[in-house]
């Protein structure tokens, strides 16, 4: 998000110089090397390869003397969104640690907590008719929370995928690198769709999506999927950028916070379908961690991650299809009453 922000305010002042494909592509490459290393030597690359970025970061952010953000600007505390990121925080470090150290208890807190967080919703959007003013249209809000939930599918979901059903040797060639190349291309096609990026990017991203649940070509799905998301996200992007009615300084930030609550809450909802095809097979919790974390793919996992991702993926789907067909059915529905 600091990166977005601070590569448009570079743009609007004429200071951003153009991108470099070819740095980007192989900056990827080398992070996802790693993948080819042992845990004892993965980690640990990791982390200094990220510190090296942030690192290099510190150059360009000694040259912002100009960027400033205007204290007029600044708003009061949301009492609403800071109880909503205590739950997701809560729910989020319980889903993970609970993955992680293979316990099915914490889990169960986990799945209270989101039920607890759904029927909270549900409640204030009924009783509490003074919804915080974002100055954004409905339709670029779901489209926003669409991308997050894309996001977390393509990253999260494809990434244990890969693990169960080919295993973690092939993360690399199967998930990182169609992964990656669609990130670095993204910004090519979008410039190629001319003005119905979002509508195309959607139809892409459709595309791709049946091919990673209805074909053997899942990487070449999980492409065009990244690259059509790429080119989606980068046209919200300018949207939320040019909303004059919003401050120059938030902008960007109003478009994390939805897409990230569109991620977030996909993420639960993608752990509570796992759970629920582990469980209908007379499984374990602890089954779902094993195979999400197991370096070799058994027969057991194959077939799991098999009913996994024809689920999930058609969630995704039936998600932007109903983007798609809502602003046909809305006057139709007017009309009949």
């Amino acid at each position: 998000m600091s990166n977005t922000s601070v590569n448009y305010y570079l743009k609007n002042t004429n200071q951003l110089i153009k991108g470099k494909t070819l740095i980007s592509l192989l900056l990827f490459l080398a992070l996802g090397f790693s993948f080819v290393f042992p845990p004892s030597l993965k980690y640990p690359l990791f982390f200094v390869f990220y510190g090296i970025v942030y690192l290099l970061s510190f150059q360009l952010v000694g040259n912002l003397d100009n960027y400033k953000v205007d204290p007029n600007d600044l708003e009061k505390a949301s009492y609403k969104y800071l109880i909503l990121f205590a739950l997701f925080f809560v729910c989020l470090i319980l889903l993970r640690s609970s993955r992680l150290l293979a316990n099915s208890l914490e889990f169960d807190y986990f799945i209270f907590g989101f039920f607890f967080l759904v029927t909270l919703y549900i409640v204030a959007i009924n009783f509490f008719k003074n919804k915080i003013q974002r100055n954004i249209p409905r339709k670029l809000s779901y489209l926003t929370a669409i991308n997050g939930a894309v996001g977390n599918y393509l990253f999260l979901f494809c990434s244990l995928y890969v693990a169960g059903f080919y295993g973690h040797q092939h993360l690399f060639l199967q998930f990182y690198l169609p992964y990656v190349l669609g990130i670095v291309f993204a910004s090519k096609v979008k410039n190629l769709l001319g003005n119905n990026v979002k509508t195309y990017s959607l139809i892409g991203i459709f595309l791709g999506l049946l091919l990673i649940v209805f074909s053997p070509l899942f990487a070449l799905g999980l492409f065009l999927t990244s690259l059509f998301k790429g080119s989606l996200n980068s046209s919200l992007t300018q949207d939320y950028e040019s909303t004059i009615n919003i401050v120059e300084d938030k902008r960007i930030w109003v478009k994390y916070t939805i897409q990230n609550i569109g991620s977030i809450l996909h993420q639960f909802l993608l752990m509570l379908l796992g759970s629920l095809i582990i469980m209908k097979n007379g499984l374990s919790i602890k089954t779902l961690f094993v195979i999400t974390s197991t370096p070799i793919p058994t027969a057991r996992s194959i077939e799991l991650m098999k009913s996994w991702n024809l689920i999930a993926t058609s969630l995704i789907i039936l998600i932007i299809i109903a983007y798609l067909i809502y602003p046909k059915i809305v006057p139709l529905l007017k009309k009949s009453k």
